[in-house]
């Protein structure tokens, strides 16, 4: 992840150099713009102004990212976690600034390649039932996956045209969620512990809230002509 965080802050002041240089032309009546944006995931887009008020964008957004063994107590035990977040998918979007200005109100609709979450979770010790001790092969790993649907609406607000207006450069900021519905919960478990896969259903009663998934981006974007 920081590679990425990295090769975006890279692009983007080879971007701002390049501005300079083309500042001097000055273009007018922009109507196509490229641009890329970080906050949850990096984004790539391409955006047309149709007109002041209404701009129409295409984007791609993905965001990967995974820990392990994270440390996590629970009742007095102690868990390793590994965690695996993947989300890849397009949307199309429409930019309305009712004002005329830079404020926006962002609709559209999203599907997702993936929208998976996977937590697996193993004692980190042996533990003892009585005088007898159980590994932590014995005990058995629990492996949680999530999957929110394919498709889902969006909608959010920010500052900042797609297409930047009467320069080369635009910066912007823009807010959201996708409305998801509540994601498809499996669990499996080995071992000893492959008696709670019995609890799956209150597992995806507890997940049925998590219908909203959150979208945060600072974009920087280029009017190509």
């Amino acid at each position: 992840m920081s590679k990425i965080i990295l090769s975006t802050l890279c692009l983007f002041l080879s971007l701002a150099m390049f501005a300079q240089e083309e500042e001097s032309k000055e273009p007018k009546n922009n109507r196509h713009a490229i641009g890329i944006g970080i906050g949850t995931g990096l984004t790539f887009d391409y955006s047309y102004k149709i007109n002041e008020m209404f701009y129409a964008t295409a984007r791609y957004n993905f965001f990967k990212y995974g820990v392990t063994d994270l440390e996590q107590e629970i009742d007095g035990e102690i868990f390793l976690v590994d965690a695996a977040v993947d989300f890849k998918g397009f949307d199309i979007a429409v930019s309305i600034h009712p004002f005329k200005s830079a404020f926006k109100i962002v609709a559209g609709y999203g599907s997702f390649q993936y929208s998976n979450l996977q937590v697996d979770a193993v004692f980190a010790e042996s533990i003892f039932i009585g005088d007898v001790e159980f590994t932590t092969d014995d005990i058995g790993i629990i492996s949680i996956t999530s999957a929110w649907n394919k498709q889902a609406p969006y909608l959010g607000i920010g500052f900042g045209r797609a297409v930047p207006k009467n320069r080369r450069l635009g910066f912007g900021i823009e807010i959201g969620t996708y409305f998801a519905g509540s994601p498809d919960i499996s669990l499996q478990a080995s071992g000893i512990l492959e008696n709670t896969t019995s609890q799956e259903d209150l597992l995806q009663e507890a997940f049925n809230e998590l219908k909203y998934l959150p979208y945060l981006q600072l974009r920087v974007s280029y009017a190509i002509f």
